[in-house]
């Protein structure tokens, strides 16, 4: 006698259904991951993105970001931030995507700082209403070096995803340092930002000040016996006591002249 089972016995449909559904789905939106918003309100002064973002880096510069979807973000490595990046680390683009949260009642500003010694920085954000990418203007603090930092308004009770896009300078001194600085503050961060923690530049300046001797010295001697060697000694140390100054001078300071003398003037390790 043939016997025919009902449906609700067969319990291993909605499992073939949704093996079926996880094989037709988009490996976008599956492996699809946000960061944990970053609340801005909370901020006191300054805040570092270092856990609370994605990166992608873009070697072979072909990555568009008017389609996210598109590029595999993911979380930053261990030794990534706050270390000198490499050659190849700088010729590449990164890509940052982080979450910006305002819970306060008002609108916040703030202003991104991804790091040192870059050429470009362009910000977008996610409409999600629109359901794409815009970018953002570029807008600078009130500061003589300011083309560093980005401005960002959060807009209360308010919570975006944000896209940024950077390309570096091509030096041996560059690092990744993602930041969120609350507009109050920013002045006196970027006067400490200049500050370097171990006093490299005062060493820098013992230098510059014992070339310096050697120029009085040169000089001197060349007025007094006419070597022409000594003129050539004054010049060679006068050189090198720009160099070092302006070495120690730009320290942090991220401004189009100084990307263009740390790149061309200074050496850099192409390993």
């Amino acid at each position: 006698m043939k016997v025919t089972l009902p449906l609700k016995c067969t319990p291993a449909i909605p499992v073939l259904v949704i093996l079926l559904f996880s094989f037709i789905t988009p490996a976008s939106l599956l492996a699809q991951k946000l960061p944990a918003p970053i609340e801005v309100s909370g901020i006191k002064l300054m805040d570092t993105m270092s856990n609370r973002c994605l990166v992608y880096r873009d070697k072979t510069h072909t990555a568009n970001i008017n389609q996210p979807d598109s590029i595999v973000f993911t979380e930053p490595a261990p030794n990534l931030f706050r270390k000198q990046l490499t050659a190849k680390e700088t010729e590449s683009d990164w890509y940052f995507q982080f979450r910006l949260e305002n819970r306060a009642d008002t609108n916040i500003t703030v202003y991104f700082l991804p790091g040192i010694y870059l050429t470009n920085i362009q910000l977008y954000r996610f409409d999600d209403s629109l359901d794409k990418i815009t970018p953002i203007a570029n807008e600078y603090p009130n500061l003589n070096d300011s083309t560093g930092f980005r401005k960002l308004i959060i807009p209360a009770h308010d919570t975006h995803t944000y896209y940024a896009r950077l390309k570096f300078a091509k030096t041996s001194v560059n690092i990744l340092d993602p930041r969120i600085i609350r507009d109050y503050y920013i002045g006196a961060f970027n006067k400490n930002y200049h500050i370097s923690d171990d006093h490299e530049y005062m060493y820098t300046y013992i230098i510059v000040g014992i070339l310096m001797m050697m120029i009085f010295y040169s000089l001197a001697v060349f007025i007094l016996n006419g070597t022409l060697e000594f003129l050539y000694y004054s010049l060679f140390a006068t050189l090198m006591a720009t160099l070092f100054f302006l070495k120690s001078f730009y320290y942090h300071t991220p401004t189009p002249f100084n990307n263009y003398f740390e790149s061309v003037f200074l050496s850099f390790d192409s390993v």
